[in-house]
């Protein structure tokens, strides 16, 4: 299980994959403001079950997935690194495909 920080950097994560901002998430979880996102994302709050459930279906994953503590995977540090670059959230979404289809390239290659 992670930490109520991990989780949150993870809702984060998610969240502005999805372009959305603090304030859009607020009230698809039926939050009163974007604070409430603020300290959850900063872990400073936690989130309850029935939060979970929607986030999850919200990022179209399981809440398995939402809360299991993954360590860092060799795709996540690319794009981590691609970002840092300074390459847009489009070529960061292009590489971060193409990763996954020569993963699962080789997946049926075997």
């Amino acid at each position: 299980m992670m930490t109520v920080k991990q989780l949150g950097a993870k809702i984060r994560a998610l969240r502005e994959r999805k372009k959305m901002s603090q304030q859009e998430l607020a009230v698809r979880l039926g939050l009163k403001s974007d604070t409430a996102v603020y300290l959850i994302e900063k872990g400073d709050r936690g989130v309850s079950l029935d939060k979970l459930k929607v986030l999850a279906e919200l990022f179209d994953i399981t809440v398995s997935e939402l809360v299991e503590d993954a360590s860092p995977k060799p795709v996540s540090d690319v794009v981590t690194a691609l970002r840092s670059e300074g390459l847009t959230e489009k070529d960061v979404d292009q590489v971060s495909n193409f990763i996954k289809f020569i993963k699962q390239k080789a997946t049926n290659d075997k």
